[in-house]
């Protein structure tokens, strides 16, 4: 149901949609995505290889319109990164997209390969 649901996502054409239109006004435009909570997908049956579905689709996205991406994959498990629902930041998570934003505006942000 997750894969079906992440794969059909209406959303994903929306974001396309933003990307290319970005890139065709000439726009700079920074992508933060906030990490799946795998703790709380987990006790779903939503394993690690589901959720990288997610991460490598987003990543493609970027990579074919030349859109810098920080996706925070690497806190997928971190307990203290999401609160509440699993999809809000908890204050170490601001202070994780508040330096990346500083970083991006500064010319100080480094990627790494495939993001």
């Amino acid at each position: 149901m997750f894969v079906a649901g992440e794969q059909n996502a209406h959303e994903w054409i929306d974001f396309e949609l933003l990307l290319r239109g970005l890139n065709e006004l000439g726009a700079r435009p920074l992508v933060l995505s906030m990490p799946i909570d795998g703790r709380y997908f987990d006790r779903f049956g939503v394993g690690r290889l589901f959720r990288d579905l997610y991460y490598k689709r987003i990543r493609g996205l970027a990579q074919v319109h030349d859109v810098p991406l920080v996706d925070f994959e690497d806190h997928d498990l971190d307990e203290d990164f999401l609160a509440d629902h699993h999809d809000h930041l908890t204050a170490k998570g601001w202070l994780y997209f508040d330096k990346a934003l500083d970083d991006f505006f500064h010319d100080r942000l480094v990627l790494q390969p495939g993001t």
